[in-house]
């Protein structure tokens, strides 16, 4: 017997925007970008609180698209405010929870900031409608969110990948930004560690995302998004090759920072002790006339690591990347500064990521089962 049939949701049943979201975009005002910054934030808070959005009922990427254009066109946050209660009003109305969330804030440690619904000034009588809505949010019910079996992590479901996004697509671009700071504001357990101001980094991105013309400079955006959330595991692993330095070769040498110098490490196991007049325990001080220290300025904010020392660990497996042929590279061997000339190979990145150990040998480990705590934080 074959499997059941999956059950369809509202992602099976609505395709208004199947092709995309329809919004072109070249520029955007002050105005604008801060009435986006309301939506974003209006919009996440609807997705994990509106009972007509958390049981399923409507496509919410797609309600994002259906009040864009009024938001665009808003000339001012009052304009903007009333097409966004408007926006909820067609939702309908919220009924009194029986029973009711609560959050018990005795043993909480970090809980959502939710601040913001509650400023009068800026939103109006659209704070009393978000209040509301919060204080009636329903129990245990949520379409876009639920949790890892025996474990409790949150596990984020109904989330299209939209694989046939053609670039430019503002619209949907947007969307990408919101769903990612949504779910950093609402579910990271790390976020007031990040040393972001996080809406601070939403205003940042609106234009950045809403105008990257081409498919390499959005994937570049979500690179450095993720990387101001400072954690190793975000990534967009199947676009590293867009990720600067960009190109099909690279030195064949292996980089490792020391004392944060860009020392020669290594040789791939195809290649001999020295290439192009690089040797072991060289310092890269230039690659093609550029210092290394303006370089690595500029590839830092799209290497998404917990730590400098693991954000310098992976420039190094790439520093050397760039365009097949020669490069003109600038090294320090002891007192000397010297200026060589190196040939970029097309090689598999595996060939370019050293150890992280320097002894030979297995190293010297030891297990210990340690207790799990599954307390708050």
């Amino acid at each position: 017997m074959g499997c059941p049939p999956r059950p369809t949701t509202i992602l099976d049943r609505d395709h208004e925007f199947d092709g995309g979201s329809g919004f072109t975009l070249n520029a955007l005002t002050k105005i604008q970008i801060d009435n986006l910054v309301t939506l974003g934030k209006v919009w996440g808070f609807l997705k994990y609180y509106h009972p007509k959005v958390t049981s399923g009922e409507r496509h919410w990427d797609y309600d994002l698209f259906r009040v864009l254009p009024k938001i665009l066109a808003a000339p001012d946050r009052a304009a903007a405010n009333a097409a966004l209660q408007q926006w909820i009003d067609n939702l309908g109305p919220v009924s009194l929870c029986k029973p009711c969330a609560k959050l018990d804030e005795k043993d909480l440690y970090f809980k959502p900031d939710l601040d913001w619904i509650s400023n009068k000034v800026a939103l109006g009588a659209l704070s009393l409608t978000l209040r509301s809505i919060y204080d009636n949010r329903v129990l245990d019910q949520q379409f876009f969110v639920s949790k890892v079996p025996e474990v409790g992590n949150p596990k984020f479901d109904h989330e299209p990948g939209y694989p046939k996004l053609k670039f430019p697509d503002p619209g949907l671009q947007l969307l990408s930004l919101y769903r990612f700071w949504n779910i950093v504001e609402y579910w990271s357990p790390n976020r007031d560690i990040v040393g972001e101001d996080w809406n601070a980094v939403l205003a940042e991105f609106i234009p950045r995302f809403a105008l990257a013309k081409s498919s390499e400079d959005y994937q570049r955006e979500v690179m450095a998004l993720l990387a101001r959330a400072k954690d190793g595991h975000a990534n967009i692993w199947s676009s590293l090759q867009a990720r600067p330095p960009v190109g099909k070769c690279q030195i064949p040498v292996n980089v490792r920072f020391v004392e944060n110098q860009p020392v020669i490490s290594g040789f791939p196991a195809s290649e001999a002790n020295t290439v192009g007049g690089l040797q072991l325990g060289d310092v890269i001080t230039e690659l093609d006339g550029v210092p290394i220290s303006k370089l690595i300025t500029e590839w830092a904010p799209y290497y998404s690591t917990s730590n400098e020392a693991a954000r310098l660990r992976d420039i190094g497996r790439y520093l050397t990347r760039g365009e097949c042929g020669e490069a003109k590279v600038g090294i320090r061997r002891g007192t000397d500064d010297l200026k060589v000339t190196a040939k970029r190979a097309s090689l598999a990145i595996n060939d370019f990521t050293p150890s992280t150990r320097d002894l030979p040998g297995p190293s010297a480990c030891f297990r210990k089962t340690l207790p799990i705590s599954s307390s708050p934080r």
